[in-house]
């Protein structure tokens, strides 16, 4: 798999997310369930990072789903499964640096 590289000027239009704050709340990360394909992708951060998160719907569920990149492998994990406002909550908390 290849990683496009950073751009060096603001043409990445994606989420960059804040370092976490101090006291941050570490989410439950989970090997990915397997499911089919009509998994809906509502919000993402950059791609470009070595960790990009999204968040997404499937089958009247809403998870967060992170992917870390270590050279040529890559890493694909979920957290907060469940309700939609609840998992919206928590994406929100990961934007601001509150969670990870």
């Amino acid at each position: 798999m290849t990683i496009c590289p950073i751009p060096d000027d603001d043409r990445c239009l994606s989420t960059h997310l804040p370092p976490a704050n101090p006291d941050y709340k570490k989410l439950v990360w989970t090997p990915i369930r397997p499911m089919g394909h009509s998994i809906r992708v509502r919000d993402f951060t950059c791609p470009y990072q070595s960790i990009s998160y999204e968040l997404c719907d499937y089958g009247g569920e809403s998870f967060i789903r992170r992917t870390r990149r270590h050279g040529d492998a890559f890493f694909v994990d979920e957290a907060a499964r469940g309700r939609r406002a609840i998992t919206t909550a928590m994406w929100e908390q990961l934007c601001s640096g509150d969670a990870r």
